[in-house]
């Protein structure tokens, strides 16, 4: 899979299609042009990571067959519905579903990282910290 570096020009292409298409708008008075221009990336940034987000959440759910984490056997599709995750770039609307298995006689809610998450975009090196926080947290500290 792409590396964020090697996403990074279609990324830009992306972007100036948007503004292209559908503008700046800078005409707030009392505000800095640099403050709008900043407040635009900032949510178009977020925008893209809730969509990445979300669509990483329904490929990882969107497997027929799930297994019970207790025996591994396969389990029944139960249920299907959805609930918010607050995340650092904001809400974001994920699948969720409940699985049964008969072995066991019980419920269970397969994760996200159990098909193969941690395959796809990986994050620069520097971005995130043994602590956790990402560079800009660190920095603001």
């Amino acid at each position: 899979m792409a590396t964020v570096a090697e996403l990074r020009g279609e990324i830009r292409q992306f972007a100036e299609r948007l503004l292209a298409k559908h503008g700046l708008v800078a005409n707030t008075p009392g505000v800095a042009l640099f403050t709008l221009i900043e407040d635009v990336g900032r949510e178009l940034g977020d925008t893209l990571a809730q969509e990445v987000i979300r669509h990483q959440a329904v490929q990882q759910t969107s497997s027929p067959v799930h297994c019970c984490p207790q025996c591994g056997e396969p389990g029944l599709r139960k249920n299907e519905s959805s609930r918010t995750v607050a995340t650092c770039r904001g809400p974001v609307e994920i699948p969720e579903i409940e699985c049964y298995c008969k072995r066991c006689r019980k419920s269970f809610f397969p994760s996200l990282g159990e098909s193969g998450a941690g395959g796809g975009l990986r994050l620069q090196s520097g971005t995130v910290g043994e602590d956790g926080l990402r560079r800009s947290e660190r920095e603001q500290l």
